[in-house]
């Protein structure tokens, strides 16, 4: 096992490891490359602390029954499934480029409400199968949802990391006591921090977090320290969202307050109930024009399309990019931006973020004020010099007390 997770080795003589694209508790994930079929691949295995744990290979072999059973677009794909010569599993599944809703809210802060509610809606696609097969994730939060890029369309949300989904068909007793309170505080319903008997509610309690999450920029229950967030969780009512967040609508407010129920009778019943109740918000909040969302030049530096008739209402914006800067001299130069594989060309206004608009328009205020002050200067303060009349002036002209 430790040879295998050397970049350059080949499993099975198809798959090489390429590098570690990263590691948790459970597991590591691998970027490879399928040599048969000369594809990018993600390989996961489970982690060398984890590897002689009955219940650990248990649990990573239960995910990959879940993940061959669900077929919808918002899971990865699992492609292989193998194990190494000590016995040590791994999952060979569809590759992804792109970032997690985690990185996404950190990297840019809190999305438009719209498109937070078409990621966790695309989220909810992919669980709701999950619970339509007798599945409960368990761990359900920004970090575990990817935004994925894709060829010729746009983004899609995947759900990832079924390690500690619960099977409510099979029902391993043993497995459900060891992993009842498996997953990530902040995301955990209180019936799961109770290590009580969960089903798909807790998923929708999870999901009410993270759009309350990504609405917001706040997870609605707080505290210094885990024990804290976890009695907040079990004993407080969240912070209301409106108050975070005025432009929220009450309906919004309503259907995320209904999936954060602490009495699970009364939360949704399923991801499928969540999702519709979202979705009859979502058809009644206008869509973000897209040439009003932040985009990033070349140097990483954030801005905004300040042209709203620069593109149309159906670019994908998070495949532009710039291609040209024009007189990046000016407040707001010129910028031509184009969609990868496309001909899409369209020019629009920069407007960078405020702090730097801010210091290029007071330092074009400073100097015009400098250079208005400089030449009241120049008139109030310049010599005069007398004028003399060669000859007197005409006796008929009248007489001028000063020369004009």
């Amino acid at each position: 096992m430790d040879d295998a997770l050397a970049p350059g080795t080949v499993l099975a003589g198809k798959i090489r490891i390429e590098r570690t694209l990263g590691q948790g508790t459970m597991g590591i994930v691998f970027e490879a490359t399928d040599l048969t079929l000369d594809r990018r691949v993600a390989v996961k295995l489970l982690a060398p602390e984890r590897a002689r744990s009955d219940d650990a290979k248990k649990r990573f072999l239960r995910e990959a029954r879940a993940a061959s059973r669900l077929s919808s677009e918002h899971i990865p794909r699992l492609l292989d499934v193998g194990e190494f010569v000590d016995g040590t599993p791994y999952l060979v599944m569809e590759y992804l480029v792109g970032a997690t809703l985690e990185a996404k809210l950190v990297d840019d802060g809190p999305p438009p409400v719209d498109v937070a509610i078409d990621w966790v809606l695309q989220a909810l696609d992919g669980v709701a199968e999950a619970h339509r097969m007798g599945f409960v994730h368990r761990d359900l939060k920004p970090e575990n949802l990817f935004l994925a890029e894709r060829e010729g369309r746009g983004p899609i949300v995947k759900v990832l990391d079924f390690g500690t989904v619960k099977d409510l068909v099979t029902k391993s007793t043993k497995l459900t006591r060891t992993g009842a309170t498996l997953g990530s505080p902040a995301y955990m319903p209180p019936e799961q921090v109770r290590a009580e008997e969960i089903d798909p509610r807790a998923d929708v309690w999870a999901m009410g977090v993270t759009l309350y999450e990504l609405i917001s920029g706040h997870l609605p229950f707080g505290g210094e320290s885990v024990s804290q967030m976890l009695s907040a969780i079990l004993r407080d009512e969240p912070v209301p969202l409106r108050k975070r967040r005025p432009e929220v609508s009450a309906e919004l407010e309503s259907v995320i307050a209904c999936a954060l129920s602490k009495d699970r009778e009364r939360r949704y019943a399923s991801a499928n109930e969540l999702q519709a109740a979202l979705a009859g918000v979502r058809a009644r909040i206008p869509a973000t024009n897209p040439s009003t969302r932040t985009m990033r030049m070349n140097d990483n530096t954030p801005f905004r399309l300040s042209r709203p008739d620069a593109f149309a209402d159906t670019t994908d914006l998070t495949r532009m990019a710039v291609a040209e800067v024009n007189d990046a001299s000016r407040v707001r130069p010129r910028i031509v931006v184009r969609e990868p594989g496309t001909e899409t060309i369209a020019e629009t206004a920069l407007l960078r973020s405020p702090v730097r608009t801010g210091i290029v328009i007071g330092a074009s205020l400073g100097a015009a004020v400098v250079g208005i002050a400089g030449i009241v200067w120049h008139f109030t303060h310049r010599p005069v010099t007398p004028m003399h009349f060669s000859t007197p002036p005409a006796i008929s002209a009248p007489a001028r007390t000063t020369p004009r």
